[in-house]
């Protein structure tokens, strides 16, 4: 199970780093972790896998798969979400 949440680690850093253009704080924590990742991970040696997944603390935060889905839960008051933006509504007339 250690070496198949590897994986999903690694497979979602690819992501990260796939999805956000530019130079981003996030984008970059996620490739400086993939590319420690591969330096750690020797595929001879099981003992390094643990090792590689400690990698992941410095993206996804100390303890964050103990949190579970919902990381936010615990600290309701640290979430803010705003929406701007502007309305374009579309009508059609017919005479």
């Amino acid at each position: 199970m250690t070496a198949l949440r590897l994986l999903w680690d690694f497979t979602t850093f690819r992501e990260l780093i796939s999805t956000f253009k530019g130079n981003r704080t996030l984008k970059n924590k996620a490739l400086a972790a993939e590319n420690a990742i591969m330096n750690t991970f020797y595929k001879n040696d099981p003992k390094s896998i643990p090792a590689t997944r400690k990698l992941a603390d410095e993206v996804f935060d100390k303890k964050w798969e103990e949190r579970g889905v919902g990381p936010h839960e615990h600290e309701p008051e640290q979430v803010q979400v705003w929406g701007i933006g502007h309305c374009h509504i579309d009508t059609a007339w017919y005479i």
